[in-house]
């Protein structure tokens, strides 16, 4: 894929459900790390220098890490190793050259297009709209929606 191509959220969701059909297998909650390895990459819990950061995937043309906070919350890393998963499928060079991404959470005032994307294919990865759809009618409950999906409630909310 180009790393500068632009993606409306129609084919972001479709590129996210031919991955976790492809890769997670038979399982019913989305398993980022067995995604992450599919694609070749390692993922690793971290302690970073800065607690901003949330996340950081690496390709040096031999190791392939997706680094996450050790001092987020399960639902949390699960978002980040999808997230990270999303700037592989849609912003990775073709070229094999080195590919670096850090990604920090908290507020941006400008609008970056490939943090969007990545955040619009981690919650289609883990939210998929046909499941989301029938486990919000099972639940009708955002607590409810969070845990069975494996979610943040702030996700869930979203979603």
């Amino acid at each position: 894929m180009s790393d500068q191509r632009r993606y409306t959220g129609t084919q972001i969701d479709r590129i996210a459900e031919k991955v976790r059909s492809e890769y997670n297998g038979e399982e019913e909650k989305t398993n980022v790390v067995k995604i992450a390895n599919a694609l070749g990459f390692d993922v690793y819990e971290a302690t970073f220098d800065n607690d901003r950061i949330a996340g950081k995937v690496e390709d040096d043309g031999e190791n392939r890490v997706i680094y996450v906070n050790r001092n987020d919350i399960a639902p949390r890393k699960r978002f980040t190793v999808a997230h990270e998963i999303g700037h592989i499928v849609l912003h990775h060079p073709l070229d094999n050259q080195p590919f670096v991404k850090v990604d920090y959470r908290g507020a941006n005032d400008s609008f970056d297009r490939k943090e969007f994307e990545a955040n619009r294919f981690a919650a289609s990865l883990l939210m998929p709209k046909e499941e989301s759809v029938r486990v919000w009618e099972e639940t009708r409950d955002v607590d409810d929606f969070a845990d069975r999906m494996g979610v943040s409630k702030a996700a869930a909310a979203i979603r």
